[in-house]
């Protein structure tokens, strides 16, 4: 089927032991040990939550997450399918509205799977309906914060997908590739119709956060060659020159108001890079073997990345964030299903699915890092 080449999983998650601290103390009342007990569990909650952990499964469905948004504290989607996913049986979305998940029914959505969402506000909510049959465009739906409404898409599959505002919203499809050169189709949405963009790159990634720092980066060829960058104008494409990468397999890029970050995987696989943007300069970082660094970086707001929900680069130093053992994430090409929470310091939202063997089902489920928003 046309979605299934597109739809890629990798398990992230790790056996993890967890550190116990043990200590004998003399206690001689009674009434000590009562009044240490609740401050002992306030010192193990403290350090849970800087760890993955399970927060929510759908214990009765049988499906999966591929995309999650989030708009802050009080407002995350996550979208996927349900049914096994070489044969879905139709889609899943839920909403976390600052207490608990809660399943969505999205009308209009029958014979159509869910791999793609993206928000600019709790009211400027799209999710991506794919057809599971070939040479189908695809289609919008979109929530205004009271209802759905639909947009028919000029592609299918939409592979980028990145909402600026409700009148500024960009996706692009498959790449057409020559013996010489390949051509991305883009379009943005200007709230009233669909207007081409072309790009000549083998494109990877959309990111921005406005117009005016709007950016498309990939390769030269398709699965491999020289990195590109190219940043809008107002009108059109405009190439940048950026570091280059040996071997060089495009993972992903993301971008802020003072910063933006390429992530570049090698093609032996040996080395991920992370290419930075400030200002002035670029820089380049690489991440070690010993942490699984291999998607899209997701900015942590203190001057460090993550490279997938399990990568974390500081600033400082890099850090391996094991899942839980039981959650695999899921990932459509290089974009995992892991946001950061806007609006928080440190909290993430990872969207997968549990699996208690290589036989069982498959339960939508979400992971949680950090405070619970």
């Amino acid at each position: 089927m046309l979605w299934s080449r597109r739809l890629k999983h990798r398990a992230f998650g790790r056996g993890m032991a967890a550190a116990v601290a043990t200590a004998t103390v003399a206690v001689t009342a009674a009434a000590s040990v009562i009044a240490a007990a609740p401050a002992v569990q306030a010192a193990q909650a403290r350090s849970n939550v800087n760890q993955w952990r399970l927060d929510h499964v759908w214990t009765r469905t049988q499906g999966q997450f591929y995309a999650v948004a989030s708009s802050g504290p009080k407002d995350a989607w996550a979208v996927g399918i349900t049914g096994p996913a070489a044969n879905p049986t139709g889609t899943l979305a839920a909403h976390w509205n600052g207490r608990s998940w809660r399943t969505v029914s999205i009308p209009g959505s029958k014979g159509l799977i869910f791999d793609q969402v993206a928000e600019s506000s709790a009211k400027n909510v799209w999710v991506i309906g794919e057809s599971t049959k070939p040479n189908v465009n695809s289609t919008a739906f979109i929530y205004n914060g009271r209802r759905w409404h639909t947009n028919a898409l000029p592609i299918g599959p939409v592979l980028q997908l990145l909402v600026l505002g409700p009148s500024d919203v960009w996706i692009a499809n498959d790449n057409y590739c020559s013996s010489y050169s390949c051509t991305e189709n883009i379009y943005h949405w200007n709230g009233t119709s669909w207007q081409s963009r072309p790009l000549t790159t083998y494109l990877y990634a959309l990111a921005g956060t406005s117009d005016s720092n709007l950016w498309a980066v990939g390769l030269t060829g398709a699965g491999s060659g020289y990195l590109t960058a190219y940043r809008w104008s107002g009108s059109q494409w405009v190439a940048r020159s950026i570091p280059q990468v040996q071997g060089a397999v495009f993972l992903g890029a993301s971008a802020s108001r003072s910063q933006v970050w390429i992530s570049s995987d090698t093609t032996n696989l040996e080395r991920t890079y992370v290419l930075r943007q400030n200002p002035r300069s670029w820089t380049k970082l690489t991440a070690p073997e010993s942490v699984p660094a291999f998607a899209a970086p997701v900015a942590d707001g203190h001057g460090g990345v993550w490279l997938g929900s399990e990568a974390h680069w500081t600033g400082r130093k890099w850090l391996a964030e094991w899942l839980p053992s039981t959650f695999t994430e899921s990932w459509t090409g290089v974009n995992a299903a892991f946001v950061k929470v806007p609006g928080t310091a440190d909290s993430y939202w990872s969207l997968g699915y549990t699996q208690a063997s290589s036989r069982a089902a498959t339960r939508p489920a979400v992971a949680v890092f950090g405070p619970i928003p």
